[in-house]
């Protein structure tokens, strides 16, 4: 039986909160609290509060294995 090759650690980002309530939407390895994610093809990634509703930018990137 052929071993797995391990899969690759994500690498701990900045925390971020909303800038309008504070409230903690990314806490430097999952998405917390959030409703709602958009990708954008810029590969910009913004979350939404689900407190105030503000649209806010999180570090997310997504890789296919």
């Amino acid at each position: 039986m052929a071993a797995l090759a391990p899969v690759p650690q994500a690498e701990a980002r900045p925390e971020v909160r909303c800038p309008t309530c504070r409230s903690k939407l990314f806490d430097g390895l999952v998405i917390k609290g959030v409703t709602v994610i958009r990708i954008w093809q810029s590969s910009v990634t913004e979350a939404k509060c689900k407190q105030c509703k503000e649209w806010v930018t999180v570090p997310l990137t997504y890789t296919a294995l």
